[in-house]
């Protein structure tokens, strides 16, 4: 549990050499565990057991000790996030039972006094990746991945609690850092401690299973009856369902190109072109997330000129949501052209059903079956955020009204850009019927629409001082 610690790959050569009636290298790993000085009764009473046994080289409390985060190499790299051993950690178990390994991940942020030696902030600058991302320890952990807060595990008695974590990680980095001009901030998020308690699957953790395993039968069933299903399908609905579910009819429709001609042939692969880089954008975000040796090169990369196909990320939402828009005002002014009345009710229950099905299903599934099978620093870190924001609100998807509490509050986030375009369509068939009987008017309307839209995004980018490009300012 000690910054100042080696690390312990040596145990094994000094108790071969240790004298079986000294325990002296006992004592020397006692002193790398703090004191606790300011815990609980109960905290203090099974520290004294964890010290003792430490001193007497039990293999439980090694352990214990072995788990926590150790200064490594490559901290002048950027290489600072050191999260422990997660699983070593909640194994930990007294031979009597009634000690068991917690796993806190605490965060520190390192800042400098004011006129500071240049060597201490050449230091800093270069343990922080030279401050590529920044944040503040208050920011919520929604895609926070900044250089300049480092994570720290660690691994203590289960009967001590945050504060405790805190506190012995606080008395550890004070002397650290003392007789320097570095101060540091330390805090520990609620339900960023672990024990290996029990789980059970829940009513939802099993409605969850269903939910993947029924469609993905159902599916490979219908696929397997497709050629009974073929005959009957141009007269019977539910022969048309089934056979809609099929799995090799679906892939075939999927790759498949239509035998007449289509005019946005182009148009749709300029959409699957940004979506491709939407995809990429959101992989590499969740890449940062990742402990990295060498950050300097890592986030260096970013700087290169390639990389501005990625950084412009708000010309590959745009623009998949300008296609989008464009594929439906296109296919709408055809039916009109022909003489068909547009069914508008029809038209909204495919797309809703078309979006909400499947991201219902990911939804759920994230949210109870996840955290059953995933558990670990980066996913507390990153990601339980939005399992935990969807407990009891995944009916704001089916609404389509969680992109409106934000980002740190919403649920499943990726979910934004289908709001966006499901918002947008719903305005869709009324803009295009006024276009086609109205086109003066309805240009000039749409017009302001856009410049009033286009002036209030650039009100909140301004305002909230929001970046429009991903920059960093590696050198």
């Amino acid at each position: 549990m000690n910054l100042v610690a080696s690390n312990l790959l040596f145990i094994l050569g000094a108790l071969l050499f240790t004298p079986a009636s000294g325990n002296g290298f006992g004592q020397k790993l006692r002193l790398q565990s703090p004191e606790f000085k300011e815990s609980s009764a109960e905290c203090k009473r099974q520290i004294e057991i964890y010290h003792a046994a430490i001193e007497g080289l039990e293999l439980w409390a090694l352990q214990m000790l072995d788990a926590n985060a150790k200064i490594p190499p490559g901290i002048l790299r950027g290489n600072v996030d050191q999260l422990g051993d997660f699983e070593q950690c909640l194994s930990v178990r007294s031979p009597d039972n009634q000690i068991r390994g917690k796993y806190c991940l605490p965060e520190i942020e390192f800042k400098l006094a004011e006129n500071s030696s240049k060597n201490y902030v050449e230091i800093l600058n270069l343990a922080q990746a030279k401050r590529q991302v920044t944040g503040n320890l208050t920011d919520p952990t929604f895609y926070n991945v900044a250089n300049n807060i480092f994570l720290i595990g660690l691994c203590l008695p289960d009967a001590c609690d945050e504060k405790d974590a805190v506190a012995a990680l606080a008395d550890q980095v004070s002397a650290l850092i003392a007789d320097s001009p570095l101060e540091a901030e330390i805090i520990l998020r609620k339900g960023f401690c672990r024990t290996d308690d029990p789980t059970h699957l829940s009513t939802e953790a099993i409605s969850a299973i269903v939910l993947l395993v029924v469609p993905t039968l159902l599916s490979l069933v219908c696929w397997a009856s497709e050629t009974s299903f073929a005959a009957s399908a141009e007269k019977r609905l539910s022969a048309r369902v089934l056979m809609s579910l099929s799995l090799g009819r679906c892939w075939k429709l999927l790759w498949s190109r239509p035998e007449q001609h289509d005019d946005l042939g182009c148009t749709n692969g300029m959409r699957a072109f940004f979506l491709i880089l939407l995809y990429f954008l959101h992989k590499s975000a969740a890449m940062m997330m990742m402990p990295l040796t060498n950050k300097l090169e890592a986030f260096g990369v970013m700087n290169e000129k390639w990389t501005l196909l990625v950084k412009m990320f708000w010309n590959y939402v745009d623009g998949f949501i300008f296609l989008s828009a464009v594929s439906t005002a296109y296919y709408a002014a055809r039916t009109i052209k022909s003489g068909k009345k547009l069914n508008i009710p029809q038209m909204y229950l495919k797309r809703y059903i078309r979006f909400v099905v499947l991201l219902l299903v990911i939804a759920f599934s994230y949210t109870h079956l996840a955290p059953l099978i995933i558990n670990g620093p980066l996913w507390m870190r990153y990601l339980e955020f939005t399992s935990t924001n969807c407990q009891g609100k995944i009916w704001t998807l089916a609404t389509f009204t969680s992109s409106f509490n934000g980002f740190p509050n919403n649920c499943f986030d990726t979910s934004n850009h289908l709001t966006t375009d499901l918002l947008l369509y719903l305005l869709a068939p009324f803009l295009v019927i006024a276009l086609w009987y109205q086109p003066s008017r309805s240009v000039n309307f749409i017009f302001l629409m856009c410049n009033l839209v286009v002036y209030y995004k650039y009100h909140l980018i301004q305002s909230h001082n929001l970046p429009v490009v991903a920059h960093n300012n590696y050198e």
